[in-house]
């Protein structure tokens, strides 16, 4: 495979809502499974924490805010 190629074998997932609740634990397993997640939360400092806490157990995550009321947001 060359260094331009794209790695389409790559997972990732976009959790609505995953700030707290069943959406933040969601986000955490399926980091585990090796899932690249994309933490999304109108709560920044609640979603950029959990997007951390995943890359400290060495997950791939990143945070965006989001509010699914404000199509400028998404």
């Amino acid at each position: 495979m060359s260094s331009n190629s794209i790695n389409l074998k790559k997972r990732v997932a976009i959790i609505v809502g995953a700030a707290q609740g069943i959406c933040k634990s969601m986000a955490k397993y399926m980091a585990t499974l090796g899932y690249t997640i994309v933490v999304t939360d109108q709560q920044k400092e609640k979603g950029t924490k959990v997007s951390k806490e995943i890359q400290r157990n060495g997950g791939e995550a990143i945070f965006h805010e989001v509010n699914l009321l404000d199509k400028q947001s998404i």
